[in-house]
């Protein structure tokens, strides 16, 4: 008989690592969508919101204070490697695929020969566990649970309840009508890469207690999110988000009930499954 305590734990912790799958792929998404690029650095992205806050902790930041830091650097780094080397490779799709590979190369390297490839760690800011009866949960994964859906409900607003969201959905279904319409694509382009890249730095950021740091951590969260984006479809956040639940849950469940390789396997075939039978993603493109 299974312990319903030990599921529900299990649920929890399903949850948590379906709101950050999201939140990276959010980010992904919106520079897929908006500029057609296949961006291989994204989960370095995710690696540099982690090292931010390790950084930062270890001369003295408070981890909150370091949380909004680490997301602003990101989305610098982000902002300056739009401007330098991605608004070069629009509409080059294969290029574009080999130069977001090579920053990604670059930016685990540099992070290797700087501060080394062993693990980093980073204080629990929260530690300790909430209870009700005999179960309990640890507090900080209920903290990343409650950020993480606080910022995929913020980009939802930036993106549909904005004037900014207004012209970046603009850019994304005619960059020449946009243009005349007084909107600068070049100016969104930036400001919307720096926003994906922000996304997933601060999912690196707030995992950053929770994981061991080392340069190599992001890629799973690349692999797993462009899943997702692939099976959302690009039309509109919503479908991205389900693709997430299913994609996130189905990892959890399947690592908890046989291992994280047959997770890996299922969720390439469904990925296939959804791409051949549905290859405009789980919504259509007109979906929201």
């Amino acid at each position: 008989m299974v312990d319903v305590g030990i599921l529900g734990v299990e649920l929890l912790n399903s949850i948590s690592a379906l709101l950050i799958l999201v939140l990276v792929a959010l980010g992904m998404a919106i520079i897929m969508g908006l500029m057609g690029i296949i961006n291989l650095a994204h989960g370095e992205f995710f690696t540099c919101g982690a090292y931010s806050v390790y950084l930062l902790t270890e001369v003295g930041v408070n981890y909150w204070i370091a949380l909004l830091l680490a997301t602003g650097i990101v989305a610098f780094i982000g902002f300056l490697i739009e401007r330098g080397i991605i608004r070069f490779v629009y509409g080059r799709l294969l290029e574009s695929i080999l130069v977001t590979w090579g920053v990604g190369l670059i930016i685990r390297e540099g992070i290797r020969v700087i501060l080394g490839a062993g693990f980093k760690y980073v204080a629990l800011p929260l530690p300790g566990n909430w209870s009700i009866g005999a179960f309990s949960y640890p507090i900080q994964y209920t903290v990343t649970m409650a950020v993480s859906l606080i910022m995929i409900l913020f980009t939802y607003v930036v993106i549909y309840r904005t004037d900014f969201g207004l012209k970046v959905r603009a850019v994304m279904q005619n960059r020449e009508i946009a243009s005349t319409l007084g909107i600068n694509p070049s100016r969104i382009y930036s400001v919307t890469f720096a926003f994906g890249a922000a996304l997933a730095g601060l999912a690196g950021a707030i995992m950053s207690p929770l994981i061991n740091i080392f340069p190599e951590v992001g890629l799973n969260y690349l692999a797993s999110s462009f899943l997702i984006v692939i099976m959302g479809g690009l039309g509109g956040l919503t479908g991205m988000v389900i693709a997430g639940i299913i994609v996130g849950e189905l990892q959890s469940w399947v690592s908890f009930l046989l291992s994280g390789v047959w997770a890996q396997v299922l969720v390439f075939i469904l990925a296939i499954l959804v791409i051949r039978l549905r290859p405009e993603g789980i919504l259509p493109t007109k979906g929201t």
